[in-house]
């Protein structure tokens, strides 16, 4: 905790100097209190007349955007991309900050109540949408049901990998009878068909901007100019201009179906160092985070200064410990009780405490207690208390010796070493694994500590062998389950396109995510839920470490928006 109030000591130092120079060079001019009623009240008029303006901030520095084609570039999701998407694209529906469906593009989402969303007796579905009429492209074109069809070919088109989705796998076909209606015929059920052509699965894309590009090369098809500088979409706002590796600029999208943003127009920074993000938002530079921004320990330190703002703490995020299942090394990772024994050599209350200010909590389970599903699921969770004593126990039951010099060895005589492996782009991964390093080289494990540089994140083939353990902070929301399928594993087949980044491969556990998205009855599925979660904490298929807060920074003049599932309705965001 002393090393704690140094890094603290040592980021406010950092941000009040950089404060200073932002001041000093940006600040905008004031307007005095002097002078006559009259020029008060031309001052006063010209604000009211002029645009109303928002500046954010993300941590990241997307190449386009689209999430998922920002995905093909780059092994992970890139923070604030996925909120900058929300922006500029709509859906036929959007998932808000409590996991409900509403209403964009379409006039209303399916469901079994207002007969758009049919159930057979077969097992096979069937759902409607009807779109608003007066939906449309930012180039004025009309949003019909032609670039849903279109749409559909794409993600279903297994050459296009970066929109591979198991939800895919369902759909039979997709019809356009008309053109404000698409309905789409799925060969057996699946519980978020209501997500389809929503921002979570499927968002729409223009035909008539990309099918001859689709069609002529599949090859360069993502490296066309509409991804980024000539991007077209849906969106509550429109592109005015994309710089790249430094902003993107959005005015309001007028004829938006759900009505005209109340904001004229936002910047949205691209600032990859949390120190300068975090001095832009104290100098008034900027005045909201997008997405996943800086850490804990910044955030309380930006608490303490920042007087005009609020800055709020959501748990969207689990930090683990993936094992490699696919050639192991050492081969005693692919048993279960190996990995028992490591994660009960772990003090994770304490890393809670170090890395997050106690403000969140043990990662026992992928869903974190905030999520609606987490009360059906936890009396499932298999916990792994810290007890240094069991862990060696345990090593010793697998035939692992202490040697003189406090080592351990196989029956062999060989030494137990693994290696560890962060990305250098995360801190908080970087400290959780010397700790984690720490913890178990006192148990008799010989760790390797390797911090990967940013540059060759970008070797899908690197990544996906490492060759014992891999810190990613994941979703700690439902849809992470999507990923453990064994069809989302990067293997040489899918170009090491994936992201089952242990490469977990389990016919019986894939069965489990299958039934679980395919049965309706809630009451069924919280039951298939639970099984998975007991196989995911029973056999430590990933080591939990600690949920990761995600800081949402906004000044108190911005209302309308919610820390999580930032975007949803960002037509509704105003400034006061």
């Amino acid at each position: 905790m002393q090393a704690l109030a140094l890094n603290n000591a040592r980021t406010a130092t950092i941000v009040s100097f950089l404060v200073m120079l932002l001041t000093a060079c940006a600040s905008p001019p004031t307007v005095g209190t002097s002078g006559s009623s009259s020029q008060r009240s031309s001052v006063e008029a010209a604000r009211s007349t002029q645009p109303v303006r928002v500046t954010a901030v993300i941590r990241g520095d997307p190449p386009t955007l689209n999430h998922n084609v920002n995905r093909a570039t780059s092994l992970f999701s890139i923070p604030g991309g996925v909120e900058v998407q929300m922006l500029v694209s709509a859906g036929l529906g959007v998932v808000d900050d409590r996991g409900v469906v509403h209403a964009q593009l379409a006039e209303a989402v399916p469901s079994i109540e207002n007969g758009l969303w049919k159930l057979h007796p077969d097992g096979k579905m069937e759902t409607t949408w009807k779109i608003r009429e007066n939906a449309q492209w930012h180039d004025g074109r009309p949003f019909r049901s032609d670039d849903l069809v279109f749409t559909a070919m794409l993600v279903r088109d297994k050459d296009l990998a970066v929109f591979r989705n198991v939800a895919f796998d369902a759909i039979g076909s997709v019809e356009a009878p008309d053109p404000l209606t698409v309905v789409v015929k799925w060969d057996r059920p699946f519980i978020d068909a209501d997500t389809l052509f929503t921002p979570d699965l499927a968002l729409p894309m223009p035909r008539h901007l990309l099918e001859e590009d689709y069609l002529q090369s599949k090859d360069t098809f993502f490296a066309q100019r509409y991804w980024a500088e000539d991007f077209v979409g849906t969106g509550p706002f429109r592109l005015r201009e994309f710089v790249r590796s430094s902003r993107v600029s959005l005015s309001a999208f007028d004829r938006f179906p759900l009505g005209r943003p109340k904001i004229d127009e936002i910047e949205v920074l691209f600032i990859p160092d949390s120190n300068t993000l975090m001095a832009n938002i104290l100098s008034g530079a900027a005045e909201l985070s997008l997405g996943r921004n800086i850490s804990i320990e910044e955030a309380l330190t930006l608490r303490d200064q920042w007087t005009t703002g609020d800055v709020k703490v959501t748990q969207d995020l689990w930090l683990s410990i993936f094992p490699q299942y696919i050639s192991p090394t050492p081969a005693v990772i692919g048993d279960p009780n190996f990995r028992r024994a490591l994660l009960r050599a772990l003090d994770r209350r304490q890393m809670v405490d170090a890395f997050q200010g106690g403000l969140t909590g043990v990662a026992d389970a992928f869903l974190s207690p905030d999520q609606p599903a987490y009360k059906d699921i936890e009396s499932a969770i298999v916990r792994h208390e810290y007890d240094p004593r069991a862990a060696e126990q345990g090593l010793t039951e697998l035939g692992y010796t202490k040697g003189s010099d406090g080592s351990l060895r196989d029956r062999s005589g060989q030494p137990l070493s693994v290696e560890t492996r962060v990305t250098a782009a995360t801190e908080v991964s970087r400290k959780a694994m010397f700790a984690v390093a720490d913890s178990w080289q006192r148990l008799g494990v010989d760790v390797q500590t390797v911090v990967i540089p940013t540059q060759r994140t970008s070797d899908r083939e690197y990544m996906a062998t490492f060759p014992s353990f891999m810190f990613y902070r994941q979703s700690s929301q439902i849809q992470f389950l999507q990923i453990r399928h064994s069809s989302q594993a990067p293997l040489p087949q899918t170009n090491f396109v994936g992201q089952n980044y242990e490469r977990y491969i389990d016919p019986a556990f894939d069965a489990l995510i299958d039934r679980f998205y395919v049965t309706i009855p809630r009451d069924e599925r919280m039951g298939i839920l639970r099984q998975v979660v007991h196989n995911m904490t029973d056999e430590v298929h990933l080591l939990g470490l600690f949920y990761d807060g995600t800081p949402a920074l906004m000044r108190k003049r911005l209302q309308n928006i919610t820390p999580q599932q930032q975007g949803w309705n960002a037509y509704l965001w105003e400034a006061r």
